[in-house]
């Protein structure tokens, strides 16, 4: 039989069973106990064999049943490969177990190749066919691409400090579209306003498969979209999350983003390729407590506004871009080290240490990110400003977290 369609085909080549069923809505009850689970991918990019391997093996495990309440169901542009700039459409697709046990497809969206994946109208579109074919009372998104945390789009490779961290150790981040050896310099992205705004429906939980978006910044500004969600402050290696544990743990009854997270954890702490792999940091926050985070930090920052304002790059703070020789363009610092630094006393610091604590469900790094040393680890990052030009303070102050806190005026 064959499988799927042209850019996934070599992915699930080793699934002899797998069908497809173009435009199939047999999606069947909407009982208030249904759960759909989405995986959405942008992978036109230099990850494309990383993330087809981690959609071949979420493929290959305990999928729902045909008529089953539960759905997974997964969006991808897939590049040919790591260094191929064909354009390519994006599918999206709910999986599932036939019968007699054998993977099935249906292709429920084709998105052109002169459409963007990151474009919020699109993404719109991909949510929307979701609930309509796939409605669920329970929701959760798996996020999975190339990016930069609360950055505007571009800035990192086409900004006034522009930096192109794609060419350090492979890793991931949200989002990067057309990343590739031999395609545009400039790869489209989305910033994390607008992609608040494209997701129509309430989520359960997100997870960032990608690097930097365990910042403060960017949990506040999703706070009303999801209830959970996991994030790493550091970069995540290209091999990404462990999909193996993708049905057990998150379309499971009661599904879990903490053992989702610590399963991903777990996977590079014991990593037995060597100490290098075994990098990780994750977190998972509360949305419901982060405006508590926001009025602590609101009154401290108040209180150390001048000392934080002094505090430079080279002051010793934790921060999580791993290469040393770009410390310069680090804009992803330990929260509660910024604090530390400015020299607030202990009752200040336990009062932000609550707070941290109430907003943050679970977290765990490893000792270091491969060469970049963990000392301390609050969860979160967050922006230091005197490390960014008055181009990016002036875009910061616009964020929902800079509104609630003032860090930047």
């Amino acid at each position: 039989m064959r499988r799927l369609f042209a850019t996934l085909a070599v992915i699930l080549a080793f699934l002899t069973g797998c069908e497809k069923h173009e435009l199939g809505y047999h999606l069947t009850d909407k009982s208030t106990e249904s759960i759909s689970v989405i995986v959405y991918a942008e992978a036109f990019n230099n990850l494309s064999s990383d993330i087809k391997q981690n959609i071949e093996t979420a493929f290959s495990g305990s999928i729902p049943q045909y008529g089953s309440k539960k759905h997974l169901l997964v969006y991808s542009r897939c590049a040919l490969s790591d260094t191929d700039p064909t354009p390519v459409n994006g599918y999206l697709l709910n999986a599932y177990r036939n019968q007699t046990g054998a993977l099935e497809t249906d292709t429920l969206l084709t998105v052109s190749p002169q459409e963007s994946s990151l474009d919020p109208a699109v993404i719109r579109r991909v949510f929307e066919k979701v609930v309509q074919a796939a409605p669920a009372e329970h929701y959760g998104l798996i996020l999975s691409s190339h990016g930069s945390g609360w950055l505007p789009k571009n800035y990192v490779t086409d900004g006034d400090d522009a930096l192109d961290y794609h060419v350090l150790a492979p890793s991931k981040s949200f989002g990067s579209e057309g990343y590739i050896k031999n395609g545009p310099k400039t790869p489209e992205e989305i910033e994390i306003p607008d992609l608040a705004q494209a997701i129509p429906m309430h989520l359960d939980w997100i997870v960032f498969d990608a690097c930097f978006m365990g910042c403060v910044e960017v949990f506040y500004e999703l706070r009303n979209v999801a209830d959970l969600i996991a994030a790493a402050p550091t970069e995540i290696l290209s091999t990404g999350f462990d999909y193996t544990t993708l049905s057990p743990y998150l379309l499971a009854d009661g599904g879990s983003v903490v053992k989702f997270s610590d399963a991903y954890y777990l996977r590079y702490l014991n990593d037995a390729r060597g100490s290098i792999y075994r990098s990780a940091t994750i977190t998972v926050v509360d949305c419901s407590m982060l405006e508590n985070l926001a009025e602590t930090c609101n009154t401290l920052f108040r209180k150390y506004s001048a000392q934080i304002a002094a505090l430079g790059n080279k002051s010793g703070i934790q921060y999580y871009f791993r290469d040393p020789s770009t410390i310069r363009y680090c804009y992803f610092y330990d929260l509660a080290d910024i604090l530390k630094h400015t020299g607030a006393d202990a009752a200040d610091m336990n009062a932000l240490y609550e707070a941290l604590d109430r907003c943050i469900r679970y977290k765990a790094a490893t000792e270091k990110f491969l060469d970049l040393k963990i000392n301390t680890y609050c969860g979160m990052s967050m922006f230091l400003p005197s490390t960014g030009t008055a181009k990016l303070k002036e875009y910061y102050k616009g964020l929902e977290w800079n509104v609630a806190t003032g860090l930047v005026n």
